[in-house]
């Protein structure tokens, strides 16, 4: 439903509305083979339309008599799915590291969010949220 606001925005000219693809897994419909639609001088991926697409699933579309062995739970492990991800996040954009926060806080200030942030303080292996971020233990 918020995929729908943001391209009706986007269509009727909403002030700071961008473009969006909604894309439709397991669609024969209008099928892309990117989701960006041109590149700038720079060879940087640019969105400049608001339009519903059609993602090939590894099914094939197999709707004859071997329709249920058509694994939608699987989509994580679709290659058309990865390479959907990999278009979207490959864009080719550099980023000015010197705009952001990291560069624009002080060091102070940094080194206090290790401490009011406490998942920046646990291993990567402990996963129980709920148990460290309540917790008043250390």
């Amino acid at each position: 439903p918020i995929a729908l606001k943001w391209g009706w925005e986007h269509t009727n000219g909403v002030k700071n509305a961008k473009p969006i693809k909604i894309v439709e897994y397991c669609s024969l419909y209008n099928n892309k083979d990117s989701v960006w639609d041109t590149t700038d001088s720079k060879g940087v991926s640019k969105m400049n339309t608001t339009e519903y697409i059609g993602l090939e699933c590894d099914c094939e579309f197999d709707i004859g008599e071997n329709a249920g062995a058509c694994n939608h739970a699987g989509l994580l492990n679709d290659n058309n799915f990865i390479g959907l991800i990999e278009d979207v996040l490959f864009t080719r954009e550099t980023a000015n590291l010197k705009k952001t926060a990291a560069y624009q806080l002080s060091n102070d200030y940094l080194n206090e969010l290790i401490y009011l942030l406490p998942h920046l303080r646990k291993p990567r292996w402990d996963t129980d949220y709920k148990k460290w971020l309540y917790s008043t233990k250390e």
